[in-house]
């Protein structure tokens, strides 16, 4: 391949709320993607695209900000219904299992057969990549018991959830922690 060969590059730009410095300020996320919304020149260039996946908690921010120009700037919003979730989960888990497994409720306690597969959905705040770092901490919860139960339980869930909680505060989308 030669650089001749090549007809556009899309830059994609995801994930701000993930780094240390970012996590719990909104404004040092907005300070870190802004020079690149507000280079009107930059982001103008033909061929080239920028696709900016943001958290949005910054959005007022980037649209009260000096120099940012909504007029020559699309913004959408990616929105992800309670049931577009639930289905992505089973999606996941029926692909992950051979078609054997197409809901949590299947390898949990009775304590939580009916519920759990919501509450993971509930407490990933309308975000798929939550959803599935979820599911990463539910089973790394259920893994490093020391009994090694057969089932997921409660404790297990809970564990999941509250460690969620801490990676993305809810300044910077997390769940409102009640």
């Amino acid at each position: 391949m030669t650089i001749e060969s090549i007809d556009h590059v899309c830059v994609l730009v995801d994930r701000i709320e993930e780094l240390s410095e970012t996590a719990s300020s909104r404004q040092a996320a907005t300070e870190l993607v802004l020079p690149l919304l507000t280079n009107l020149i930059l982001m103008e260039l033909p061929r080239l695209c920028f696709k900016f996946f943001l958290p949005l908690e910054i959005k007022p921010l980037i649209l009260q900000s000096p120099g940012f120009r909504s007029d020559r700037i699309a913004i959408f919003e990616l929105a992800w219904s309670a049931g577009d979730l639930l289905e992505m989960l089973r999606w996941r888990l029926r692909t992950a299992s051979d078609d054997i497994i197409v809901s949590l409720e299947q390898i949990s306690d009775y304590g939580i057969r009916g519920s759990i597969d919501q509450q993971l959905v509930q407490a990933s705040n309308g975000s798929p990549r939550k959803l599935i770092r979820l599911g990463q901490l539910l089973l790394e919860a259920h893994f490093r018991r020391p009994s090694r139960e057969a089932r997921l339980t409660e404790q297990d869930l809970r564990e999941a959830i509250e460690h969620l909680y801490r990676e993305f505060p809810q300044g910077m989308g997390g769940p409102a922690i009640r």
